[in-house]
């Protein structure tokens, strides 16, 4: 898929960069692979600062089903949208990474496709 990523500002992150890493490699990984199962797949990630948290926005092609999609669920072990073949645990360790560092990932249901957004302090200056 195509993959475009756009960077506002410039910020430094505190927390655990090994649990950052592995958070957002997870996140990219589940955009990528939900994308492909859509006719022209994309992903698009945009991230900013505000001064006190980081915000990295992911968007995939995939279309949200809100059957499927229940943000009550999606983040727990084990729950795929992706069939048999895939474990369901790329979002909750993503989410238990980000919560280690004091951060969140949330799942944007009001957008038109798949759209999860992570958020993480930033380091004190």
């Amino acid at each position: 898929p195509e993959f475009n990523i756009n960077f506002r500002n410039d910020c430094e992150i505190q927390g655990s960069l090994a649990d950052f890493v592995e958070a957002t490699f997870q996140i990219f990984k589940n955009a990528i692979e939900a994308s492909t199962l859509s006719k022209t797949p994309w992903v698009q990630v945009e991230a900013d600062c505000d001064g006190q948290k980081a915000r990295i926005r992911v968007v995939d092609s995939g279309n949200l089903d809100p059957q499927i999609m229940d943000p009550q669920k999606i983040f727990l072990p084990f729950f795929t949208t992706k069939g048999p073949n895939t474990k369901g645990l790329g979002l909750n360790i993503a989410q238990e990474n980000l919560r280690r560092m004091g951060g969140r990932l949330l799942l944007e249901q009001t957008a038109p496709h798949t759209t999860f957004i992570f958020e993480v302090p930033l380091k004190t200056k």
